[in-house]
């Protein structure tokens, strides 16, 4: 973890941080627009530069953003600061998130979950998850699908920037999710493309059981 740390932070000091986007996912903004997602306590985890808790927040969320990097929670800071919203940032690890006083109605997990390479971290993560919701609270976790044919083989895959990464299945994530949620809507999106590179993700909307 303190390898990928400095991984993380080097890169948003170089503004090299492949994942960040201005661009809010249409099935997040889809997810708030047609009211499936109301206004509440909400948490982003590996939030990085804050574009998404900023967007929350500007839609009526109060927001908590969590990431390793201090970096970047110093640039979502600034971000929320230039966009005039209220945001609370965080430099936290996901195994510390029990710390947190608060529980929410909404928790997003944007491409943080494949970041969690062993199994028994990756059941670990998902009950804490489950604990932090309040009852009838939501979950969006999209993280990389073994559909995704770049990077090598196999579900554990070093990734262009460094960093170790887990490729599931859809069934892999069902058995994973289904003690502790349940499972509103499951498909495959694309988060990238080019000629030479497609990347793919299990996107699953959740309710606390």
């Amino acid at each position: 973890m303190m390898k990928d740390k400095f991984i993380y932070d080097s890169l948003y000091k170089k503004d090299k941080a492949p994942w960040t986007s201005n661009d809010i996912p249409t099935e997040l903004s889809n997810l708030i627009k047609d009211k499936i997602i109301l206004p509440c306590n909400a948490l982003d985890i590996g939030c990085g530069e804050g574009h998404y808790p900023i967007y929350l927040a500007s839609n009526g969320f109060k927001v908590t953003g969590i990431d390793i990097s201090k970096e970047a929670i110093n640039r979502a800071k600034q971000n929320a600061k230039n966009a005039k919203v209220s945001c609370k940032f965080l430099v936290m690890d996901y195994k510390n998130l029990n710390e947190l006083k608060d529980k929410f109605g909404f928790i997003l997990d944007w491409r943080f979950l494949h970041g969690i390479i062993k199994e028994a971290d990756r059941k670990t993560y998902v009950r804490i998850i489950n604990n932090i919701l309040n009852e009838g609270g939501k979950y969006l976790s999209v993280s990389f699908s073994d559909q995704t044919k770049c990077w090598g083989y196999g579900k554990i895959r070093k990734t262009p920037v460094g960093t170790l990464c887990y490729f599931a299945s859809k069934e892999k994530l069902e058995k994973l999710f289904r003690p502790h949620f349940k499972i509103l809507d499951e498909k495959i999106i694309q988060l990238s493309s080019n000629k030479e590179e497609k990347v793919f993700a299990n996107y699953f909307l959740m309710e606390k059981l």
